[in-house]
């Protein structure tokens, strides 16, 4: 065997076999040159040719392949050449299994050897090493080198068979993505838990709990100490006073109240959704679930007194508007105090058209007019 053979064997042999890029039903394509150093007996110079490639793989490890291969060398006593072309099927097994890996190779070819005027068709066994390394997701460099076997008695005179060392490297192109396992850490060591002594089951050690004897289902600090009750901030009314201080409940919608929650005297609620049939002091629509809030504000804060005055718009002339206003005004008190105020806490008057507060001119204007107000006398 030629010392650049053995040479290559040698580095082969001594390459660390890390993972390579193989997949079950992975399909690949190759393309080399080659470098062919023929038989003393075939009297020719060393060649150069090429290999194209087809392999698929059975598993993580072996495939098949089928090739197409040829070279040309000069002959060393005329100007002639020698051509070599065959067609070959091999078994490849990877002796890695990840990104580069050594492999064996070997297979059986038929093909022909043509040199002038004699051409012939040669069978061929061969073995060998390779090295596949891969260097982007589809993409690896292969080399490898064989000793190539021929049997035919006719090809030299003399010889039965012949032996030819053979050179390849090039590039492996994959159809599939490379599949690169993912790194799996090792396992933590367990950890051992020490179940610290908790008398009070309130989940802090007996050395830390500063409350033994907590009352089981209390929540505790990280002490062992009940926490606070919570907070409440519900404000029931809407009146920026939560509950909890406010004295005064269910102030009505609108009114300023004081640090209690009551509301503040002096202040005027005008309402303008009491409602009434045209031309008259009857009460209309929602009109009574309104006043309702005004009974329900009076009832939670019973010092407060209320004056009732109402409003009209310039609809009829001043007389009947003044009278229209003090009816409506009264029919809204005696609600209230059909709903159990007592009269002492209310008074009612009425302003007609005298004071309005927007136009006349226009219906909404007229709308902001007819209005009914409560004013507060007493908290």
């Amino acid at each position: 065997m030629k010392k650049w053979v053995q040479s290559a064997v040698s580095i082969l042999f001594c390459v660390a076999a890390t993972p390579a890029l193989a997949a079950e039903g992975d399909r690949y394509v190759g393309l080399m040159g080659s470098y062919v150093s023929p038989d003393s007996a075939r009297n020719v110079d060393d060649g150069i040719g090429a290999r194209a490639l087809f392999g698929y793989m059975f598993n993580e490890r072996t495939s098949w392949e089928v090739s197409i291969a040829g070279y040309q060398a000069d002959h060393d006593y005329d100007s002639e050449s020698l051509t070599v072309g065959t067609l070959g099927a091999d078994l490849r097994y990877l002796l890695g299994s990840g990104g580069i890996a050594p492999f064996l190779i070997g297979g059986f070819a038929y093909g022909y050897n043509d040199e002038p005027d004699n051409t012939q068709t040669v069978p061929s066994a061969n073995v060998g090493l390779g090295l596949l390394a891969q260097f982007s997701e589809r993409l690896s460099l292969r080399a490898e080198a064989r000793y190539v076997g021929m049997f035919r008695e006719d090809l030299v005179p003399g010889e039965n068979q012949l032996f030819d060392a053979r050179a390849d490297i090039g590039l492996q192109m994959h159809f599939a993505a490379a599949q690169v396992p993912a790194y799996t850490p090792p396992p933590a060591p367990p950890v051992e838990v020490v179940q610290l002594p908790d008398n009070d089951a309130d989940g802090v050690p007996d050395g830390s709990d500063q409350c033994h004897d907590t009352p089981a289902g209390i929540q505790v600090d990280a002490v062992g100490c009940p926490l606070p009750p919570p907070v409440v901030t519900v404000d029931s009314d809407a009146d920026t006073v939560v509950d909890a201080v406010d004295t005064c409940s269910d102030t009505p919608n609108g009114m300023q109240v004081d640090t209690n929650g009551c509301a503040k005297k002096e202040q005027t609620l005008v309402l303008r959704n009491i409602h009434f049939e045209s031309d008259s002091a009857q009460l209309i629509g929602d009109s009574k679930s309104v006043l309702d809030g005004i009974y329900n504000g009076m009832v939670g804060q019973p010092g407060m007194r209320l004056h009732i005055t109402g409003h009209t718009d310039s609809t009829a002339d001043d007389d009947h508007n003044l009278l229209l206003s003090r009816a409506r005004a009264v029919s809204v008190r005696s609600y209230l105090m059909g709903r159990g105020i007592d009269r002492s806490r209310l008074s009612s008057d009425g302003k007609g058209e005298s004071e309005p507060v927007s136009t006349n001119d226009t219906e909404e204007g007229k709308a902001l007019n007819r209005r009914v107000e409560f004013k507060v006398l007493e908290q």
